[in-house]
């Protein structure tokens, strides 16, 4: 709709994948595009990249990049771990809403 090639992949700002508004569509590739999801319905720590870690009885801390698993340590307190999260995160250039919430529509 603007005479310009496509990009790669279209990222949407809000992470609704149902909201197609121009203001909510940016030009993306892979990478860009999933450091900007929604936490998976499935977790149940409420806290992208954090689990519990019944083994060892305490939270454990990981993010994916470049599709690798960095492992970030384990921690007896889930705000530490949340931290070290979010430190992660942030020097890496990961969208700040990057898996906040659970998104709140189902994909075909």
């Amino acid at each position: 709709m603007t005479d310009k090639p496509l990009p790669p992949q279209i990222d949407h700002e809000n992470r609704d994948g149902t909201d197609n508004r121009w203001c909510n569509l940016r030009a993306s590739n892979f990478t860009e595009n999933h450091r900007n999801i929604s936490m998976s319905s499935r977790n149940t720590s409420g806290i992208t990249g954090v689990y519990w870690n019944k083994e060892r009885g305490k939270w454990q801390a990981n993010c994916k990049i470049n599709d690798k698993t960095k492992y970030l340590g384990r921690f007896d307190d889930l705000d530490d771990a949340a931290r070290a999260v979010a430190t992660f995160r942030a020097a890496n250039g990961f969208d700040p809403g990057h898996g906040m919430e659970i998104a709140h529509y189902r994909a075909p």
